[in-house]
């Protein structure tokens, strides 16, 4: 799996122990909403309990979950969380989704225990071209997990505008990167000693272009590479959000299963803190926020 957002933290609290900083972001949350509702948010739901093979691709990942979000994204779930592919829809009729760039349809009929045909072609973050085909397949459906107010804000696609890194305890450094360039991020932390080579800067020279939330339970990190990276979520009783990765390999001390997420509003904006403690010799807590604004 290529490096994530999460290994790249990893690296950067490794390696800024030598920096300090004297504030904190300076925001204070503010739930003001003027947030309006997904052109989807009606269509959007999860395709999963089934395996399809890609078609004339030697070695190709199965197909094994299709996600519709609410902002009109489609998320192809390949081996069981291994890969993820982001395509967005074009139209959609009576259950039929065509997707933008002549990608293909995906056509749903029924509830809970449905019938989906899906006829499309993806290309991989590598080039790689691969073809689903099949015809009235079973599939459980899952669609919104409830209808409060609070998923109808947090669930859609999200533009980043910005990170800020923020570590505090017997480590200390603060800095925010515009644009979610990891490669600003990568150059910054070899100013601080990481030693990354060639070939790991040229990995982390990429964008975290968008991330999708959908109310089916699956948060998305999609690069300007056209890699994602995926998670499954839940509310905690006080309102954060419970994150568990889809492979361990996303994984680490600094990023893991315990991390919560807080969240907060101001207008057509919202704010993603991702909270973890690190006690590793020494202790520190680590902030990863993302700057956010609505697709819609």
């Amino acid at each position: 799996m290529k490096k994530s957002i999460y290994y790249f933290l990893m690296m950067l609290c490794m390696t800024l122990v030598n920096t300090s900083c004297s504030n904190d972001d300076g925001e204070t949350p503010d739930y003001t909403v003027t947030l309006t509702t997904p052109e989807y948010a009606s269509e959007a739901k999860a395709m999963s309990g089934f395996s399809i093979d890609a078609t004339h691709t030697l070695g190709a990942p199965k197909l094994t979950a299709v996600h519709i979000t609410e902002s009109g994204e489609v998320v192809f779930e390949l081996g069981d969380g291994e890969e993820y592919i982001v395509e967005g829809i074009e139209s959609v009729n009576d259950g039929t989704y065509v997707l933008s760039g002549n990608r293909g349809i995906i056509t749903v009929s029924g509830a809970a225990n449905a019938k989906m045909s899906i006829h499309v072609t993806l290309t991989t973050a590598e080039g790689a071209t691969l073809s689903y085909d099949a015809d009235n397949i079973n599939v459980n459906v899952t669609t919104n997990l409830d209808n409060s107010e609070a998923m109808s804000n947090l669930c859609r696609t999200w533009i980043v505008l910005g990170i800020v890194i923020d570590i505090k305890g017997d480590v200390n450094a603060f800095r925010e990167f515009e644009g979610g360039n990891l490669y600003e991020m990568a150059l910054y932390a070899n100013e601080q000693g990481a030693g990354l080579t060639a070939d790991e800067l040229q990995e982390l020279n990429r964008n975290i272009e968008s991330v999708i939330i959908d109310g089916t339970g699956l948060i998305t990190f999609n690069y300007s590479n056209h890699a994602s990276d995926a998670a499954s979520w839940k509310w905690n009783d006080d309102g954060t959000i419970k994150m568990t990765l889809k492979s361990s390999e996303m994984g680490n001390k600094y990023l893991n299963n315990k991390s919560t997420i807080s969240v907060s509003y101001k207008d057509k904006r919202c704010v993603l803190r991702l909270n973890t403690s690190v006690s590793d010799g020494k202790h520190y807590d680590t902030v990863l926020t993302l700057r956010l604004l609505s697709k819609d």
